[in-house]
């Protein structure tokens, strides 16, 4: 018997050691590219926009915002203006409320390299897809978010599958919906996708980046009485849902990562919607998406196609 228990306490020992050092390593790295990006804020001057065509439209990162966030918004804008292909406009929104109040620096020095700041009415993490759609609707719109510290090639990953799928949302992080028995599986338990295809569905997180080709949706991206009283805080559920109900692909265009090597800025954290949405003691992404696929009749057909 102590035989057993020194085995099991020495492999629980080294499973913890090496999820610390992984942890350690984390940390290090995001720092280290904090600190890098801060440079490049402040002392950059090339342009971090293109007028060059890299795709059939013009291409447009949009993000959004708020509260003191704000200040820690052009890390993320920053390395996408570092990337391997720039993007024909970066836009950030901000509440139409905040504009008379001053930007800070950073964002400042990025205007003058090609960043666009427009004010709008905040709906939330809506914002940062819905108000760009309705600016530049023959646009392809690339959806970022402003805690994330993003790889070299981001867009040129979204923009290689949207050449090849044109008619797709393109998504660097996507999962596919399972179900348990008789009902959806929890969304925290949707696996990991490394290729998409038809014979699936799939669930897409917009935090990494995500490509919307222009008109892939209705005019019901807009109907805001529904998003708003069903899924407030949990924009991918509202778009992942949109894309079952209007038979729009998802399509994964990861080419050479098996995970996405992202870096995600925790300065913002006391205030993201991934500690609601995605609890593993309440996730809400499970209540929303029920409420949206019930709203449209959708939660039974979806079932059904899981179970072919």
């Amino acid at each position: 018997m102590n035989f057993f228990l020194h085995c099991f306490t020495f492999l629980t020992n080294r499973i913890a050691k090496r999820s610390w050092d992984y942890f350690l390593k984390e940390q290090y790295l995001t720092e280290a590219k904090r600190m890098e990006l801060q440079s490049l804020v402040i002392n950059c001057t090339k342009q971090g926009v293109t007028n060059d065509k890299i795709a059939k439209e013009e291409v447009i990162v949009s993000l959004t915002t708020h509260g003191y966030r704000i200040y820690e918004a052009s890390l993320a804008i920053e390395s996408i203006m570092q990337g391997t292909v720039l993007p024909n406009r970066i836009v950030l929104w901000l509440d139409e409320q905040t504009q008379n109040q001053p930007l800070p620096q950073g964002l400042k020095n990025q205007e003058a390299r090609g960043l666009e700041i427009r004010y709008t009415r905040d709906i939330k993490a809506y914002t940062k897809l819905l108000p760009a759609v309705k600016a530049f609707p023959e646009a392809a719109i690339v959806t970022i978010d402003d805690d994330i510290f993003y790889p070299a090639d981001t867009l040129e990953l979204l923009l290689r599958g949207h050449a090849e799928h044109p008619e797709s949302i393109c998504a660097n992080w996507v999962k596919q919906i399972v179900k348990k028995g008789n009902k959806l599986a929890s969304f925290l338990k949707y696996p990991l996708v490394s290729q998409t295809d038809e014979n699936h569905k799939y669930f897409l997180e917009g935090f990494a980046g995500t490509l919307y080709p222009p008109h892939c949706f209705s005019n019901e991206l807009f109907n805001e009485e529904v998003f708003m009283k069903l899924t407030p805080y949990a924009d991918d559920v509202w778009y992942s849902v949109l894309a079952i109900k209007e038979g729009v692909s998802i399509f994964y265009p990861n080419y050479h990562y098996k995970v996405y090597p992202y870096l995600e800025n925790e300065n913002g954290y006391d205030i993201s919607l991934k500690q609601i949405n995605s609890n593993p003691k309440d996730c809400k992404n499970d209540e929303q998406f029920a409420a949206i696929l019930k709203h449209y009749n959708l939660y039974d057909s979806l079932l059904a196609f899981l179970s072919k």
